[in-house]
């Protein structure tokens, strides 16, 4: 992450309805509805309630409990909302914890990040550990090392994932609640060292172990030390390198 200059820095403080420049800021709290005209640099960002950022913003710390919207580019070190987050274009992270929704437009990385609610990235996804209770939408390929998707709700989809352990499953809400809707996983490839799969819909599947649970339809799985397939599971090809 950049590193912050030691300068001097004008807090900011809306209460009820208000705005602000942006510019290099110090510490920003609003209370209410705030919008925040022009790109910002800020040490702290707290918001209870609706923030709009028109421009981009970057942060060390900052925490949600409402609505941010971003125009532009988001950057943090340590991020969490409790509500929902919309980022027009990319987004870099540290440690991200978000209860709710987040939308970026373009890319995200990040270096460890847990998502109760909802994702969806119109490009790639890089984080070095992953873990979603929900659903997961990203128009390019997912990566990292330790990825953990725990589906609830609707289909979820990417275009392909990478990493060195993948787990999909049904979380543990889902099965509580018995919803009528079977949650699942939509996605062209899957590569990594060891992979989980249950209610997973891909064309191929390689690995060195690989286990294939319920609910699976795969066109193709390439292993080289241990394959284990559900009997409720479908596979069209299977090969071993």
């Amino acid at each position: 992450m950049t590193e912050y200059a030691a300068e001097v820095r004008q807090d900011v403080l809306i209460m009820g309805n208000g705005t602000s420049a942006g510019g290099t800021l110090g510490r920003v709290r609003i209370n209410g509805d705030g919008r925040i005209y022009g790109s910002s640099d800020c040490m702290t960002f707290r918001c209870n309630g609706t923030a709009v950022v028109e421009g981009s913003m970057r942060s060390m710390n900052a925490k949600v409990n409402g609505q941010l919207s971003v125009d532009e580019h988001f950057e943090a070190e340590q991020l969490k909302v409790n509500g929902g987050m919309k980022v027009g274009g990319g987004s870099r992270m540290g440690q991200t914890h978000i209860n709710g929704d987040l939308s970026v437009g373009h890319s995200l990385s990040a270096v460890k990040m847990t998502i109760n609610g909802t994702v969806q990235v119109g490009d790639e996804i890089g984080v070095e550990v992953l873990l979603v209770r929900g659903r997961l939408h990203a128009g390019g390929i997912l990566y990292g090392r330790d990825i953990n998707i725990k589906l609830f709700g609707d289909f979820s989809r990417v275009s392909s994932i990478t990493g060195q352990v993948i787990s999909v499953s049904t979380s543990r809400l889902a099965r509580m609640i018995g919803s009528p809707r079977v949650a699942s996983l939509r996605t062209e490839h899957i590569e990594g060292d060891e992979i989980f799969l249950e209610n997973t819909q891909a064309d191929t599947i390689r690995g060195r172990t690989v286990i294939i649970g319920r609910g699976c339809v795969i066109g193709q799985v390439i292993y080289s030390d241990q394959l284990k397939i559900d009997k409720d599971a479908e596979i069209i090809n299977i090969e071993r390198y």
